[in-house]
């Protein structure tokens, strides 16, 4: 029978039966055990007892028959070894032998056995010697003691203790011993019976009132031992009591009852105290009666949690139904929809019934199914997660942006009593917030390209001159009618060709800084940003006697982001700490570093000027919208809101330090590309 099979048949007996059963089980094994340690352990102890003592009176013998050998007085011997058997009853015999083995004395009557001399021979070095012989037909224990003088063995002196009193005495007290455990099983199965009885009795009727509770006789309840009158016990005088002189009603069960003089709150928050109440200490009893008025207690919570949630359900109904924004209860193995709510209909413009035939992914783009995967990999742990600007469609194939929020449910078969997690989805549409946003990001961009008109006139007149010295030359050679060479010809044409390309690449830049940015992401190299304000804001920072310094790590791994936007960010911050060494005077020391690098598995950027610097107060407010401590007009305050937020869109931090007259660092961090793609 297999320990599965055990634990079914045991799982089948009723309370009752598993106390009597284990207690009976317990007290067997118990005395199975200890009868294996008294007849491993007690048995051999009582016999080496017995050889012990037969060994000890051999070796007094020893002592007292030592000279009488050496004189061989055997008349002695016999009388000393006769007195010796008279004192200790219960040996079998004594003899002597010499050195030959001869006998020397006896306690044998009539005869000596045949061979007993040689039955248990001694040999060196052995000082003492006990076998197991057998003496007409008996077994004995013969203990065997060398008697020397000096050296010189002169004989021995055997004693005989017979096996049988030996049994005998051991099995006199494992009988006690088994008579002892089977008193005490008997014991403990009365005991455990009536501990049984007295537990299960309860829990039987209990069980049959719970039945009762299902099928709905609540009259058929166990009640009190007896019907305590709170009104007597306290001695109430409260008539406006809901419970003053009514008999069927429990006090702490009722709500607004006026116990001591003021009206108490519902049950179960009154509970702390009335269990401090005489009323209540007066129907404590033994366990049955407690156990029954406890049980009560749980039928009336039961009631009261049962209209709760009742409440709850219904409050659920409104709030799922009739929020504003579209609401799903989804499968979390497969992200079937199981529910969805009005809103989530008229804002995919699916029926009720083709969404409970789809899953959540169906409504997403396809570019973001697996990022939506994964952010569900986590979920179980964390209880809920955010993924914002995820790109959604309708049935009509518009396509637009949403905010997705997730939390932790449970869901169960309609079939089948089985749980399963599910997930709340929220979608917030953002498609409007993000088209404002990105207004915001175009108009600072526009500002951004005014404040540079100087400095891309600068880069654009430098290869205008170029061209202009080319056509030059060939209108003053053409006039003078002179040839021109064809080295010279390929030269300055050459140039002229490389200005013009130049001229384009400013050109198309600024088109491409000026356009409207997507709102999607892709991988960029941090440094080619950096690189591209540099091509047309170098020169500008150059002739303002300021100092660049660019650290760029080549091997850094690309970030999800935007070009263009990426670009913004550190063209705001540049021209921020343009302005703040613009302050400190013409001859201050003016230093513009940028630096990347690799920190803690993200790409880190540091832009440090040595301009005015920022104060605490100011390092606290600096990213808030319209903060400023520029002159009116020349500051609007969201320079470095946007550039904030477009840091945070990117799934960046951003962090100032800053001293005053000593210059301000910018900390950006964004995660790397395959961290990227868990967020």
């Amino acid at each position: 029978m297999g320990r599965r099979n055990i634990i079914k048949i045991f799982e089948k007996f009723s309370i009752r039966k598993k106390v009597l059963y284990s207690t009976l089980i317990m007290f067997v094994l118990i005395g199975i055990l200890s009868s294996f340690a008294y007849w491993i352990i007690f048995i051999p102890t009582i016999t080496e007892r017995i050889q012990l003592h037969s060994l000890r009176v051999a070796e007094s013998l020893v002592t007292r028959c030592s000279p009488h050998m050496l004189s061989n007085n055997r008349p002695e011997l016999t009388g000393i070894i006769f007195q010796k058997k008279g004192i200790e009853k219960d040996l079998s015999y004594i003899f002597i032998t010499d050195a030959d083995n001869q006998m020397l004395a006896h306690t044998f009557i009539p005869d000596i056995p045949e061979g007993i001399e040689t039955a248990n021979l001694m040999e060196l070095p052995e000082d003492k010697k006990i076998k197991l012989i057998t003496v007409k037909g008996e077994s004995v224990y013969d203990t065997a003691v060398p008697v020397k003088e000096g050296l010189k063995n002169i004989g021995t002196v055997h004693i005989g203790v017979g096996k049988k009193p030996v049994d005998a005495i051991t099995m006199k007290i494992g009988i006690i011993f088994i008579i002892v455990m089977v008193v005490i099983i008997l014991l403990a199965a009365l005991l455990s019976n009536l501990v049984a009885t007295y537990i299960s009795r309860p829990l039987v009727l209990l069980t049959k009132a719970m039945d009762d509770l299902c099928m709905g006789r609540i009259d058929q309840l166990p009640q009190f031992s007896d019907t305590v009158k709170c009104w007597e016990t306290l001695n109430c005088k409260e008539k406006e009591c809901p419970v003053f002189k009514k008999r069927e009603k429990v006090c702490w069960l009722v709500e607004g009852t006026l116990c001591h003089g003021r009206q108490q709150p519902s049950f179960p928050e009154k509970m702390e105290e009335c269990y401090q109440c005489d009323v209540y200490k007066k129907l404590g009893g033994d366990e049955i009666v407690e156990l029954s008025n406890s049980f009560n207690n749980i039928i009336y919570t039961l009631q009261v949690k049962a209209m709760e949630i009742r409440r709850s359900e219904e409050k659920y109904r409104l709030l799922f139904h009739d929020s504003p924004s579209p609401l799903f209860v989804v499968e979390m193995k497969y992200g079937s929809i199981l529910d969805a709510n009005n809103p989530a209909i008229e804002t995919y413009q699916y029926t009720r019934e083709e969404l409970l035939n789809m899953s959540i992914i169906d409504i997403l783009h396809t570019e973001d199914e697996k990022r939506f995967w994964e952010k569900t990999k986590d979920f179980i742990n964390k209880g809920y997660f955010f993924m914002p600007k995820l790109e959604a469609k309708k049935k009509d194939g518009h396509r637009f942006f949403i905010d997705l929020f997730a939390r932790v449910g449970k869901f169960q078969e309609a079939e089948v009593d089985v749980w399963h997690n599910s997930l709340i989805i929220r979608t917030v549409d953002i498609t409007k917030r993000l088209e404002k946003d990105a207004l915001l990001i175009q108009a600072s961009k526009m500002a951004t390209l005014g404040e540079m008109a100087t400095g891309v006139a600068h880069e654009l007149n430098q290869p205008l001159n170029v061209i202009k010295v080319g056509a030059d030359f060939f209108m003053k050679m053409i006039r003078k009618d002179k040839k021109i060479s064809k080295e010279n010809l390929i030269k300055v044409s050459s140039n002229i060709s490389e200005q013009v390309d130049r001229t384009t690449k400013i050109i198309n830049h600024l088109r491409d800084f000026g356009r409207k940015s997507d709102l999607k992401l892709f991988e960029v190299d941090i440094n080619e940003p950096i690189r591209e304000v540099f091509n047309f804001l170098g020169q500008q920072l150059k002739l303002r006697n300021i100092e660049i310094d660019l650290n760029l790590d080549k091997n850094l791994p690309k970030i999800m982001s935007d070009k263009n936007r990426l670009e913004q960010i550190f063209l705001n911050l540049i021209t921020n700490a343009r302005d703040a060494m613009e302050a400190k005077g013409e001859e201050a020391i003016k230093r513009l570093e940028i630096t990347t690098y690799q920190e803690n598995g993200k790409v880190v950027a540091l832009v440090s000027d040595t301009g005015v610097g920022m104060t605490k107060q100011v390092q606290e407010r600096v990213f808030e919208p319209f903060f400023t401590t520029k002159e009116v007009g020349k500051g609007t305050g969201l320079g470095l809101t946007i550039t904030y937020n477009l840091v945070k869109g990117f799934k960046g931090e951003m962090e100032v330090d800053s001293t005053p007259d000593m210059g301000t660092t910018f900390k950006i961090v964004f995660p790397i590309r395959s961290n990227e793609a868990n967020i």
